[in-house]
């Protein structure tokens, strides 16, 4: 699944994990690791989503539904009746921008049901805590990652039983701990996490870029009707015969616009916060306070999301010291997972 979960492990600290670049592989054809399916095949699973493909998905909320027929439902009015209107001879298959769009079309329902169906990085849960340490907290006492050269708090999930891996958090939604959460998308109903954000950049790319034409095409349809009505003079009088002969592409109109205004703002601030490095978890709640131990530039960070997301760090080798008790340098301003 991620060399994440490494940092999980119930070994006493200190140790240092020093792990090689790992070869990543396409899509989900290799599924979880051997930990999360042992972790399925018992009884120990607690979360609300529905996992199936051996761990490979994981189905949330029913607001998958309603975000596939507000979503798929205008798409299909737009192929069926405003762009034949606009492509000569109303064969859309043989347009240019019949073609570009069917592209986009395609590659937003492939990466709209990635995002939505992909296991985003469960992380197993463990039973008891015990083992840490041999007094009567009601928990432990959290570790120190030192990653980078940035001292970071590890702090222990109650929900879990587990020290939380570097960039994780406990969504209360779901009801899992998710490896480098992001965000939990109540429109495809699942979290954003570590196997399905790359897809999720796709989908709201190809979004941005897919609703631009259609609001180009839908205006320029609405302007061929404008000239074909000669029966009205004055030109201000045409503008709104034309609206009120079309209510429905001026319905569908003024939704794309705003959709493309969501889908814009949200293509704009994660390209944002890709160039740093940063989930909008870490970046909301101002997690990094001085240095961000894993913002290696924007070339380096852009590669790392896009092609090698199960890497901790986007430059050399994974390299996290984890500690019982803060190096000698540190100053208390470390963010800590817990507050994640």
């Amino acid at each position: 699944m991620s060399r994440y979960l490494e940092y999980i492990s119930r070994e006493p600290p200190p140790q240092i994990l020093n792990l090689p670049p790992q070869k990543p592989w396409p899509f989900c054809l290799r599924g979880p690791e051997e930990k999360f399916r042992v972790y399925l095949a018992g009884t120990d699973y607690g979360g609300s989503n529905w996992i199936c493909g051996g761990g490979r998905f994981a189905v949330g909320q029913v607001n998958l539904v309603w975000t596939t027929l507000a979503t798929f439902g205008p798409g299909i009015y737009y192929f069926a009746v405003v762009l034949p209107d606009g492509v000569a001879n109303r064969d859309v298959f043989r347009s240019f921008w019949g073609w570009v769009q069917s592209v986009l079309a395609a590659v937003i329902v492939v990466s709209f049901f990635c995002s939505a169906l992909l296991n985003p990085g469960i992380v197993p849960r463990q039973r008891g805590w015990r083992d840490f340490d041999n007094d009567n907290r009601t928990q432990p006492l959290p570790r120190y990652l030192v990653i980078n050269g940035v001292t970071i708090i590890q702090k222990f999930c109650n929900t879990c039983k587990i020290f939380r891996p570097p960039r994780s958090k406990h969504c209360q939604l779901c009801d899992n701990c998710v490896l480098r959460f992001d965000h939990h998308c109540p429109f495809v109903g699942n979290c954003i996490g570590l196997h399905n954000y790359r897809y999720f950049l796709v989908l709201i790319n190809s979004a941005s870029l897919f609703l631009f034409i259609t609001i180009g095409m839908t205006l320029h349809v609405l302007y061929l009707e404008f000239g074909q009505i000669n029966s009205v003079a004055n030109p201000f009088a045409r503008f709104f015969w034309t609206l009120a002969y079309n209510p429905f592409k001026d319905v569908f109109l003024v939704y794309s616009v705003f959709l493309l205004l969501a889908v814009l703002i949200l293509s704009v601030y994660h390209s944002f916060i890709v160039f740093q490095n940063l989930t909008t978890n870490e970046h909301v709640k101002n997690y990094y306070e001085q240095d961000n131990p894993f913002d290696f530039g924007p070339s380096r960070n852009c590669k790392q999301v896009t092609c090698y997301p199960d890497r901790v760090l986007a430059q050399g080798t994974d390299v996290i010291e984890i500690l019982n008790h803060p190096p000698s340098d540190y100053n208390g301003d470390g963010g800590s997972l817990d507050d994640m």
